[in-house]
Formats: structure tokens, sequence, C-alpha cells
């Protein structure tokens, strides 16, 4: 298994959609459309990938003061549990300590809280709707 930046518009980039689509979308009754991908040329990729196949994906988004967003983090249903996903956040916080940002945060669904909890990760505010379904904005200080 290897990780790595996946640049905009490259086959990983789709072989990475294509994982968000079947693996965040598709469950909620959405597809992946124009709108959801309109400026991620600006924003930085990373997969997870075995062979030629995508296992992992995670999005970083500059944001204001030093901050990035993380958003459409997953990992392919028959891979879970196996720790990839704490792979690819330990990787893209060294990536953001690496290029200069101080926080990190991201809209965690309620049931992926735990998880970002394991790691750091601090709840900030009340649960609220995102895509019809409860998200905790959550955040992580990840340089001194």
């Amino acid at each position: 298994m290897r990780i790595k930046e996946v640049p905009f518009n490259s086959k990983e980039y789709y072989k990475l959609c294509k994982l968000r689509e079947e693996e965040l979308r598709i469950p909620l009754g959405l597809r992946l459309s124009k709108e959801d991908v309109f400026n991620e040329n600006e924003h930085h990729h990373f997969g997870s990938f075995e062979e030629e196949e995508a296992l992992a994906c995670l999005i970083l988004v500059p944001i204001q003061n030093n901050r990035l967003k993380m958003r459409q983090v997953c990992t392919l249903s028959s891979h879970q549990g196996k720790g990839i996903g704490a792979k690819m956040l330990e990787f893209a916080e060294n990536w953001a300590k690496k290029n200069n940002y101080n926080f990190m945060q991201c809209n965690a669904r309620e049931n992926a809280a735990p998880f970002y909890l394991k790691f750091g990760y601090e709840i900030k505010g009340d649960l609220f709707e995102e895509i019809g379904i409860p998200h905790y904005l959550m955040e992580k200080k990840i340089s001194a």
C-alpha cells in the first residue's frame, strides 16, 4: 500500500472520485456532481493505493489563518478496520506541518467522531446537520 498526493484531473484523481461516490454519496442516495468537484483543482488530494486500486481518500482545502479543512475522507468498505484511515490521517497531518499549516478541521459525521477523537481532534460546538446527516465540527492543532 502506498499513500501519496494525487494531481487534480489525473487518472488516480478519478479513481478517488469513484471511491468517494461509492462510499460517501451513493449510500445517501446522492451522486457526485460537477458542482461537488467545482474548484477541486485548488485542493490537495491524497489517496491510498494497492496496485492500481484506490483504497482510501482525503482532501485538504486551505482556508483562513494557516488552517486546512479536511473533507471527503473515506476508506473502501472492504478495507475498513485495517488502519488505512489512521495512516492517511498521519500522512495528511505531516504534509500539513511541512507546508506550514497550524490547524486541521473537518465536519465529521457523528459516527466518525470517535475515530477523530482517538487522534487528538476536539469537537467544537454542537451537532449540526449536513447532507441530511448529523455532523460535528472537529479541530486539531498540528504544530506548536
